[in-house]
């Protein structure tokens, strides 16, 4: 089990849980690091602009509309699908779908959504401020 201590972030008061994440382009093969923020309330992977600028993946389909409660206050906003390979502490998974919004403004991080955190034993130790995680 791959232990990961709480951070703190510029603009968020408390510590969160953020991994360390290889994102890939499977068509250029290109490779990004960065991070991930656990979303437990999320259904699917967010990856900001900024991101899929520098990663330069193919859209998969139509501008989709999606709802995003917690994070833009309830709001209504367009989210373009893509499918993309992520690391997370060496596991990798090769075909991913996550959607980009353009209004979303978390800088460089993923929003790691249900998706893909569905695949994993999870506890969170906020005494010990750590994040536990166990592939299943």
């Amino acid at each position: 089990m791959e232990s990961f201590d709480y951070q703190t972030i510029k603009g968020i008061d408390s510590p969160i849980s953020i991994l360390p994440l290889r994102l890939q382009n499977l068509e250029t093969k290109t490779i990004i690091k960065t991070e991930g923020i656990l979303d437990t309330g999320s259904d699917f992977t967010l990856v900001s602009p900024e991101l899929i600028n520098k990663l330069q993946p193919t859209s998969i389909g139509l501008h989709k509309s999606v709802q995003l409660q917690g994070i833009v206050d309830k709001a209504i906003v367009t989210g373009v699908p893509y499918i993309i390979g992520i690391n997370i502490y060496n596991q990798v998974f090769d075909r991913v779908k996550v959607f980009c919004c353009a209004n979303l403004d978390i800088g460089e991080y993923v929003l790691i959504g249900r998706n893909l955190l569905n695949r994993y034993r999870i506890i969170f130790d906020g005494c010990k401020r750590k994040i536990f995680l166990e592939s299943c």
